[in-house]
């Protein structure tokens, strides 16, 4: 059995790899990161209540389709390709807007969410 600095050293490989192939898309990375996770948990955070919550990657690229497809008919009548913003503030589903952006075949604009409004 591999030691957790193993596995570690592992998939930073596999990401390097992944991240370094030019001719990957983002939604092949995408994909790439979902089949690492496995059934591992993609996050754990505390609920407003301080109670432990987490969701594994299967739930986050459904979440993450979801999202791309509310999206996608959000923005129906835009050209896709174009930049959409997103800002806002750091919580578990952050990851999952992104990606619902990238999905919907427009391009995250990041944000960061304490940037004054202007």
């Amino acid at each position: 059995m591999s030691s957790k600095f193993e596995q570690l050293q592992r998939f930073i490989k596999k990401s390097d790899d992944l991240c370094l192939n030019t001719q990957r898309t983002m939604k092949d990375i995408f994909e790439a990161v979902i089949k690492n996770g496995g059934n591992g948990k993609v996050c754990m955070y505390f609920d407003a209540n301080g109670k432990v919550k987490s969701y594994t990657y299967k739930k986050y690229k459904e979440n993450a389709i979801n999202c791309g497809a509310y999206i996608s008919n959000q923005l129906k009548d835009l050209e896709k390709n174009r930049p959409v913003i997103l800002k806002v503030a750091n919580n578990p589903h952050w990851g999952e807007i992104f990606w619902g952006i990238v999905m919907s075949g427009f391009k995250p604009l990041l944000i960061d969410a304490k940037t004054a409004k202007e």
